[in-house]
Protein backbone atom coordinates (compact mmCIF):
# COMPACT_ATOMS: atom_id res chain seq x y z
CA UNK A 1 0.00 0.00 0.00
CA UNK A 2 2.93 2.31 0.77
CA UNK A 3 4.08 1.79 -3.13
CA UNK A 4 1.13 2.71 -4.39
CA UNK A 5 0.34 5.48 -2.67
CA UNK A 6 4.08 7.08 -2.98
CA UNK A 7 3.57 6.69 -6.67
CA UNK A 8 -0.15 8.27 -6.79
CA UNK A 9 -1.48 11.25 -8.41
CA UNK A 10 -4.03 11.15 -5.74
CA UNK A 11 -5.15 9.88 -3.01
CA UNK A 12 -9.19 9.90 -1.62
CA UNK A 13 -10.41 8.44 2.13
CA UNK A 14 -14.18 8.48 2.53
CA UNK A 15 -14.12 9.91 5.87
CA UNK A 16 -11.76 12.64 7.45
CA UNK A 17 -11.08 10.10 10.28
CA UNK A 18 -9.72 7.64 7.57
CA UNK A 19 -7.92 10.49 5.60
CA UNK A 20 -6.12 11.17 9.36
CA UNK A 21 -5.49 7.34 10.42
CA UNK A 22 -4.05 7.18 6.21
CA UNK A 23 -1.49 10.12 7.38
CA UNK A 24 -0.74 8.77 10.17
CA UNK A 25 0.34 5.38 9.36
CA UNK A 26 1.74 6.00 6.30
CA UNK A 27 3.95 9.42 6.61
CA UNK A 28 4.63 9.09 2.86
CA UNK A 29 0.64 10.25 2.60
CA UNK A 30 1.42 13.42 4.97
CA UNK A 31 -1.30 15.93 3.09
CA UNK A 32 -1.87 14.20 0.50
CA UNK A 33 -5.41 12.78 1.45
CA UNK A 34 -8.08 13.99 -0.17
CA UNK A 35 -11.80 13.34 1.22
CA UNK A 36 -14.09 12.22 -0.68
CA UNK A 37 -17.51 11.09 0.62
CA UNK A 38 -19.46 7.75 -0.31
CA UNK A 39 -22.88 8.80 -1.88
CA UNK A 40 -26.39 7.15 -1.99
CA UNK A 41 -28.89 6.79 -5.60
CA UNK A 42 -32.01 6.79 -5.47
CA UNK A 43 -33.33 3.16 -5.52
CA UNK A 44 -37.33 2.03 -7.25
CA UNK A 45 -40.09 1.96 -4.94
CA UNK A 46 -40.98 -1.61 -3.46
CA UNK A 47 -43.74 -2.43 -1.18
CA UNK A 48 -42.93 -2.02 2.76
CA UNK A 49 -42.63 -5.19 4.38
CA UNK A 50 -45.98 -5.87 6.94
CA UNK A 51 -44.93 -4.82 10.36
CA UNK A 52 -47.36 -5.42 13.29
CA UNK A 53 -45.92 -2.09 15.14
CA UNK A 54 -43.84 0.75 14.52
CA UNK A 55 -40.20 -0.26 14.17
CA UNK A 56 -37.04 1.41 14.79
CA UNK A 57 -34.41 -0.17 12.52
CA UNK A 58 -31.01 -0.87 11.90
CA UNK A 59 -29.07 -1.75 8.70
CA UNK A 60 -25.72 -3.28 8.70
CA UNK A 61 -23.95 -6.42 9.37
CA UNK A 62 -24.67 -8.06 12.44
CA UNK A 63 -20.57 -8.11 13.55
CA UNK A 64 -19.33 -7.27 17.03
CA UNK A 65 -17.80 -3.56 15.00
CA UNK A 66 -21.35 -2.67 14.31
CA UNK A 67 -22.40 -2.79 17.96
CA UNK A 68 -25.19 -4.89 17.56
CA UNK A 69 -25.26 -6.30 21.09
CA UNK A 70 -24.90 -2.71 22.20
CA UNK A 71 -28.15 -2.20 19.90
CA UNK A 72 -29.84 -4.94 21.28
CA UNK A 73 -28.74 -4.04 25.11
CA UNK A 74 -29.88 -0.06 24.61
CA UNK A 75 -33.21 -1.56 23.48
CA UNK A 76 -34.16 -3.97 26.04
CA UNK A 77 -33.43 -0.73 28.47
CA UNK A 78 -37.03 1.22 26.85
CA UNK A 79 -38.60 -1.41 28.68
CA UNK A 80 -41.56 -0.67 26.25
CA UNK A 81 -43.34 -2.53 24.03
CA UNK A 82 -44.88 0.45 21.57
CA UNK A 83 -42.21 -0.37 18.83
CA UNK A 84 -40.11 -3.04 17.82
CA UNK A 85 -36.36 -3.43 16.58
CA UNK A 86 -35.72 -4.41 13.34
CA UNK A 87 -32.27 -5.49 12.57
CA UNK A 88 -31.48 -5.56 8.84
CA UNK A 89 -28.43 -7.19 7.35
CA UNK A 90 -25.79 -10.53 6.84
CA UNK A 91 -26.09 -12.71 9.84
CA UNK A 92 -22.45 -12.78 10.94
CA UNK A 93 -23.07 -14.38 14.88
CA UNK A 94 -26.33 -14.64 13.85
CA UNK A 95 -26.28 -17.74 16.92
CA UNK A 96 -24.76 -15.47 18.92
CA UNK A 97 -27.26 -12.50 18.48
CA UNK A 98 -30.50 -14.49 18.79
CA UNK A 99 -28.91 -16.46 22.11
CA UNK A 100 -28.68 -12.21 23.05
CA UNK A 101 -32.06 -10.99 22.08
CA UNK A 102 -33.55 -14.15 24.49
CA UNK A 103 -30.90 -13.68 27.38
CA UNK A 104 -32.30 -10.15 27.23
CA UNK A 105 -36.01 -10.64 26.96
CA UNK A 106 -36.60 -9.08 23.80
CA UNK A 107 -38.47 -12.67 21.66
CA UNK A 108 -41.18 -11.36 20.10
CA UNK A 109 -40.00 -7.32 20.19
CA UNK A 110 -36.73 -8.10 17.68
CA UNK A 111 -37.22 -9.19 14.13
CA UNK A 112 -34.10 -10.20 11.92
CA UNK A 113 -34.75 -9.81 8.19
CA UNK A 114 -31.33 -11.18 7.17
CA UNK A 115 -29.53 -9.45 4.16
CA UNK A 116 -31.95 -7.89 1.99
CA UNK A 117 -31.48 -6.20 -1.78
CA UNK A 118 -31.24 -2.69 -2.04
CA UNK A 119 -34.52 -2.03 -2.88
CA UNK A 120 -36.38 -4.24 0.43
CA UNK A 121 -33.52 -2.50 2.36
CA UNK A 122 -34.63 1.21 1.21
CA UNK A 123 -38.23 0.59 1.60
CA UNK A 124 -37.73 -0.55 5.71
CA UNK A 125 -35.76 2.64 5.49
CA UNK A 126 -39.03 4.25 4.84
CA UNK A 127 -41.32 2.79 6.86
CA UNK A 128 -39.42 3.32 10.24
CA UNK A 129 -39.65 5.41 12.69
CA UNK A 130 -35.82 6.82 13.08
CA UNK A 131 -32.63 4.77 12.08
CA UNK A 132 -30.20 3.53 14.73
CA UNK A 133 -26.66 2.41 14.65
CA UNK A 134 -24.53 1.26 17.66
CA UNK A 135 -21.28 0.47 16.12
CA UNK A 136 -18.18 0.89 17.77
CA UNK A 137 -16.23 1.65 14.96
CA UNK A 138 -17.21 3.42 11.43
CA UNK A 139 -15.67 4.43 8.51
CA UNK A 140 -17.99 5.88 7.25
CA UNK A 141 -21.27 4.31 8.29
CA UNK A 142 -23.46 4.23 4.67
CA UNK A 143 -26.82 3.53 6.03
CA UNK A 144 -27.16 6.32 8.42
CA UNK A 145 -26.71 7.97 5.26
CA UNK A 146 -29.11 6.02 3.35
CA UNK A 147 -31.80 6.94 6.14
CA UNK A 148 -31.24 10.48 6.24
CA UNK A 149 -31.70 10.20 2.29
CA UNK A 150 -35.36 9.16 3.68
CA UNK A 151 -36.14 11.87 5.62
CA UNK A 152 -35.43 9.50 8.92
CA UNK A 153 -33.76 10.71 12.15
CA UNK A 154 -30.75 8.84 12.80
CA UNK A 155 -29.05 7.82 15.70
CA UNK A 156 -25.60 7.07 15.88
CA UNK A 157 -22.34 6.68 18.49
CA UNK A 158 -19.66 9.64 17.65
CA UNK A 159 -16.71 7.39 15.73
CA UNK A 160 -14.99 7.89 12.48
CA UNK A 161 -16.94 8.78 9.38
CA UNK A 162 -20.36 9.54 11.40
CA UNK A 163 -19.52 12.88 12.68
CA UNK A 164 -19.03 13.98 8.92
CA UNK A 165 -22.09 13.80 8.50
CA UNK A 166 -24.21 13.63 11.53
CA UNK A 167 -24.95 16.65 13.77
CA UNK A 168 -26.56 15.77 17.14
CA UNK A 169 -29.99 17.89 17.53
CA UNK A 170 -29.38 18.95 13.99
CA UNK A 171 -30.41 16.55 11.84
CA UNK A 172 -29.68 13.44 13.91
CA UNK A 173 -28.60 12.27 17.51
CA UNK A 174 -25.33 11.53 18.78
CA UNK A 175 -24.17 9.51 21.86
CA UNK A 176 -21.29 8.20 22.67
CA UNK A 177 -20.02 4.96 21.49
CA UNK A 178 -20.00 1.45 23.59
CA UNK A 179 -22.68 3.34 25.95
CA UNK A 180 -26.50 1.23 26.13
CA UNK A 181 -27.41 4.09 28.28
CA UNK A 182 -27.40 6.69 26.27
CA UNK A 183 -28.58 5.13 22.96
CA UNK A 184 -31.80 3.85 25.18
CA UNK A 185 -31.87 7.35 26.55
CA UNK A 186 -31.80 8.71 22.74
CA UNK A 187 -33.82 6.05 21.55
CA UNK A 188 -36.44 7.38 24.08
CA UNK A 189 -36.43 10.72 23.26
CA UNK A 190 -37.26 9.89 19.44
CA UNK A 191 -40.10 7.63 20.41
CA UNK A 192 -41.42 10.17 22.62
CA UNK A 193 -41.34 13.05 20.52
CA UNK A 194 -42.99 12.30 17.12
CA UNK A 195 -42.07 16.35 15.70
CA UNK A 196 -38.53 16.09 16.66
CA UNK A 197 -38.30 12.47 14.65
CA UNK A 198 -39.86 14.93 11.81
CA UNK A 199 -37.52 18.27 12.19
CA UNK A 200 -34.54 16.13 12.52
CA UNK A 201 -35.58 13.85 9.69
CA UNK A 202 -36.64 16.76 7.66
CA UNK A 203 -33.06 18.69 7.75
CA UNK A 204 -31.52 15.28 7.41
CA UNK A 205 -33.27 14.91 3.88
CA UNK A 206 -32.09 18.25 2.70
CA UNK A 207 -28.21 17.57 3.98
CA UNK A 208 -28.05 14.21 1.96
CA UNK A 209 -28.49 15.79 -1.00
CA UNK A 210 -24.91 17.04 -1.11
CA UNK A 211 -24.07 13.10 -0.97
CA UNK A 212 -26.19 12.35 -3.97
CA UNK A 213 -23.97 10.06 -6.27
CA UNK A 214 -24.19 13.41 -8.50
CA UNK A 215 -22.62 15.35 -5.97
CA UNK A 216 -19.46 12.95 -5.37
CA UNK A 217 -18.75 12.06 -8.75
CA UNK A 218 -18.06 15.78 -9.27
CA UNK A 219 -15.82 15.56 -6.29
CA UNK A 220 -14.34 12.38 -8.11
CA UNK A 221 -13.72 14.54 -11.00
CA UNK A 222 -12.01 17.71 -9.78
CA UNK A 223 -9.67 15.00 -9.02
CA UNK A 224 -9.01 13.67 -11.77
CA UNK A 225 -9.13 17.07 -13.67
Amino acid sequence: LERLAAKASAVTAVSKSLAAALERDLPVLAGRVSVVPNGWRPLPLAPPPPAPRPYVLSIGRLAPYKGTDVTLMAFSLLDRADADLVLCGAPFHRAHIEGLVMKLGLRGRVRLTGLRPPEEARALTRECLFHISGARVETFGMANLEAMACGKAVVAPRVGGVVDYLQDGVNGLLVPPKDPDALAAAMASLLDAPGLRARLGKRAADDALAYTWNAVAARYARLYR
